[in-house]
């Protein structure tokens, strides 16, 4: 689609057989919005502003906590997705500052795309917010890079707080997942096992210390190998 679009227009990307179809819509429109899909679409960016994407399979929710963000003065949400894998390519291209993640999800869970996040040095901060809480999930995730580990109780203020709270470097964890974490350090000393491999203790202790995946990316590159 060519030419010149008026300030009324977005875009939204559309997920079509494994590829994200940028399509533009006016959102002056209240009919093109109500029918506008439901995987993957893009906001307009504004500045002075921390820069949010979210990343949920069940619409209903997801729809809640875009709402919340919108209504924050101090957010801007810049896309919201369906399933990790356009949420992956959407962070790639938009480098968003916080990406709002369920664990599970289709195509890629959220693991799988904190993973990528923090193997390639994105800027982007990951917040999990999820209605798993087992103690393996909450420990990887943390172990892993997370900035943040929400329950899906969460209101929509705490959600929003975190989010503000993880772009100025902070690390928020629920009690129910620091309860977790505690649990599963337990379990795997009763079981013999490490509590933390060397490398996961490094990441735990630069994600509790605030830096961001490039920092902690840099900083463990850099470290002498044992």
């Amino acid at each position: 689609m060519t030419g010149r679009r008026g300030p009324g227009h977005r875009a939204r990307a559309r997920l079509d057989g494994g590829a994200v179809a940028i399509r533009s819509y006016d959102r002056r429109s209240d009919d093109t919005r109500a029918g506008r899909p439901r995987d993957c679409y893009n906001r307009p960016l504004m500045p002075d502003r921390t820069r949010v994407l979210v990343a949920d399979d069940h619409p209903l929710y997801r729809e809640g906590v875009v709402r919340a963000i919108r209504d924050r003065p101090d957010l801007e949400l810049v896309a919201e997705c369906d399933d990790g894998r356009s949420a992956l390519d959407e962070i790639k291209r938009l480098a968003p500052d916080v990406a709002v993640l369920d664990v599970k999800m289709p195509s890629l869970d959220g693991t799988a795309v904190l993973n990528a996040v923090e193997r390639d040095g994105m800027s982007t901060r990951v917040v999990f917010l999820s209605a798993y809480l087992e103690g393996a999930v909450v420990y990887s995730a943390v172990a892993g890079g997370a900035a943040a580990y929400l329950s899906k109780e969460a209101d929509r203020r705490e959600i929003c707080d975190a989010i503000a709270a993880v772009a100025r470097g902070e690390t928020i964890l629920a009690p129910e997942a620091q309860a977790r974490i505690a649990s599963e350090v337990r379990l795997r000393r009763a079981e013999g096992r490490p509590a933390l491999t060397a490398r996961e203790q490094e990441i735990l202790e630069l994600t509790a210390a605030g830096r961001s995946a490039p920092q902690i990316a840099g900083e463990l590159s850099s470290a002498p190998q044992p």
